[in-house]
């Protein structure tokens, strides 16, 4: 569904703007160019994952210093780790689901099947392929390509 034309209100126009964009980033279907790849699939999910870890690897460290060797209680610190692994086990699944979406939408650019994302379990060698190989310049059976300029909100 196109985002409404020449409207007065800002709040539906943003809200249809901030729909579109959610539907968009986790479905499947139609392309996204290699600049879409890298900045929305690829970049954002690896840096906020460098920064859980460094935030899990905080947390952990008093685990080790204050329980001592043979404890069995946890320590507070202890205990906020271990919320933060599973929030962070949480957010990988996540993270790999729409890094899966966003491969398939890049091969679908390349007009070739999604079924060959399944290939990333290979390694991250295979996404920086992905990422790097241009798209089927046209229309192909997954659609248009998708503009490298989109329009900007209040313009």
């Amino acid at each position: 569904m196109p985002l409404p034309q020449n409207t007065t209100d800002d709040a539906a126009f943003l809200r249809e703007g901030h729909r579109q964009f959610w539907h968009n980033y986790l479905s499947a279907q139609g392309r996204i160019n290699r600049r879409t790849y890298w900045l929305a699939y690829i970049l954002p999910p690896t840096v906020i994952a460098f920064v859980f870890m460094v935030f899990l690897m905080m947390a952990m460290l008093p685990l080790s210093k204050i329980s001592g060797e043979g404890s069995t209680v946890p320590s507070g610190a202890g205990v906020v780790g271990l919320l933060l692994f599973f929030s962070f086990f949480i957010f990988s699944v996540a993270c790999t689901y729409v890094t899966f979406v966003g491969t398939i939408k890049r091969l679908h650019d390349m007009d070739m099947s999604g079924w060959f994302s399944l290939l990333i379990t290979l390694g991250g060698i295979v996404q920086i392929v992905f990422g790097c190989i241009p798209g089927t310049p046209g229309p192909n059976r997954y659609g248009e390509p998708e503009d490298p300029f989109p329009r900007r909100f209040g313009s």
